[in-house]
């Protein structure tokens, strides 16, 4: 298996790297926000609380 890849370069044929600082700091932007959505939907889960049906009735005359 002979997998190509093309590395980018700047101007002057060096390795782009703040093309590659960018691109990270991208991918973990978007995992922190999955992350942090994941947090909140399970924290929500363990914070509901479910009210019991209250049934008011009237008091029976005797």
């Amino acid at each position: 298996m002979n997998d190509e890849f093309q590395i980018k370069t700047d101007a002057s044929g060096q390795i782009d790297t703040q093309y590659y600082m960018d691109q990270a700091r991208e991918l973990r932007a978007e995992y922190h926000a999955e992350l942090f959505a994941a947090i909140v939907k399970k924290v929500k889960a363990l914070l509901h609380i479910s009210t019991p049906s209250i049934e008011i009735r009237r008091p029976a005359h005797h």
